[in-house]
C-alpha cells in the first residue's frame, strides 16, 4: 500500500512540472490567459483529488 501510494506522489508531483510546460508553451503560441485559468484550476482540482485520497 506504501509503495502505491509513494508512486503515486511521484506521479502527482511529475504532473504540475508538465503542466507548467505546457502552460508556457501555450503562452508562447497565444496570449495563454485563458490557458493558464484552465491549468490552474485543473492543477486546484488534482490538489484536492490527492488530498481526498490522503484523506482516507
Amino acid at each position: 500500500m506504501r509503495a502505491e501510494l509513494s508512486e503515486i506522489s511521484s506521479e502527482m508531483t511529475q504532473i504540475p512540472l508538465e503542466m507548467s510546460q505546457l502552460s508556457e508553451h501555450l503562452t508562447l503560441q497565444t496570449n495563454g490567459m485563458f490557458f493558464k485559468t484552465v491549468l490552474m484550476l485543473l492543477i486546484l482540482m488534482m490538489i484536492m483529488i490527492i488530498g481526498l485520497c490522503f484523506k482516507r
